[in-house]
């Protein structure tokens, strides 16, 4: 909850003089605990508005204490299974290997960070929880305001922070490097469900399901690189074959960007399959086969 709930000047006032917060160039312990305290909570306008300070100044204090690449709690880190990803033999595991794949952030090798859309965040509650997380989710209540191609939109986000074991198990496993964008490959695989999962997981995070507008077919539609693309084209031309007649689709380049797509019969087996495997599934996206008129 905000310090400044109404953010009128008699609000932070009052926060200042709770903290005795001082105007001066030096860092007092009262300032330092209200960074500490409040940094996660509110926004980095009222950071600057409560202390007082140049936001040069707190930037450098932040990074200081490492808060804006960790999730920083007074007793140290906050603690996770560091062992989550050390299997592939789990669906469950293949499937969230995928999504961070897909939209997760390994900084460093050291800590992982995953933001989701506001609508999105009883899956990232799903995630936690499979890593038995104990810290808190950014913009849990309202979100966090962002602004992307010229709009607005909320988001909420989760930093794992002294996750050296996980980044390193889920490189190696599932190739879950940093700055990934221009280095993904396929990853190796014992069985075709742990391929399924881990492409469902990767739809979930950086794809997309969706109807015609007479809603009579269906379309999934995934990025990446041609690599990486060209290995999940390979797997769907072997399980999900056209109907006579009908051509398989290829991997496409549209602005620089690497796409694969797949629609109709194909598309509606694919969504069928993954929906029969008990995976934690983005369901706005895998339930819209109940909305395919027949």
């Amino acid at each position: 909850m905000s310090i400044f709930p109404d953010k009128t000047f008699e609000s932070i006032k009052r926060a200042k003089s709770r903290y005795k917060l001082t105007q001066t160039h030096d860092w007092t312990d009262g300032e330092i605990d209200f960074l500490k305290e409040n940094y996660f909570q509110i926004s980095k306008a009222d950071l600057v508005s409560g202390l007082g300070k140049h936001p040069q100044s707190i930037v450098k204090k932040i990074n200081e204490f490492g808060l804006d690449s960790i999730d920083y709690k007074r007793d140290g880190y906050y603690s996770h299974n560091i062992n989550s990803f050390e299997s592939k033999e789990d669906l469950t595991v293949c499937y969230w290997a995928g999504f961070l794949v897909a939209d997760g952030c390994n900084v460093n090798n050291k800590a992982l960070k995953l933001s989701l859309s506001q609508k999105d965040i009883e899956h990232l509650y799903r995630f936690v929880k499979f890593i038995n997380y104990d810290g808190q989710i950014v913009g849990n209540k309202k979100g966090n305001k962002i602004k992307k191609n010229g709009e607005y939109f909320r988001y909420c986000s989760v930093w794992v922070s002294n996750a050296k074991e996980m980044c390193s198990q889920l490189s190696k496993n599932f190739g879950f490097v940093p700055r990934k964008t221009h280095k993904l490959e396929f990853p190796l695989f014992d069985n075709l469900k742990q391929k399924l999962a881990f492409i469902a997981g990767y739809i979930d995070g950086d794809g997309y399901i969706s109807l015609t507008k007479n809603k009579k077919y269906l379309f999934c539609g995934i990025n990446g690189t041609e690599k990486f693309l060209d290995e999940i084209k390979n797997i769907f031309d072997e399980l999900f074959l056209p109907k006579k007649g009908k051509r398989l689709a290829n991997v496409s380049k549209e602005k620089g960007i690497y796409r694969y797509s797949i629609k109709g019969y194909r598309a509606y087996s694919l969504i069928k399959t993954i929906n029969c495997m008990d995976l934690p599934l983005l369901k706005r996206k895998w339930d819209k086969i109940n909305l395919l008129y027949l």
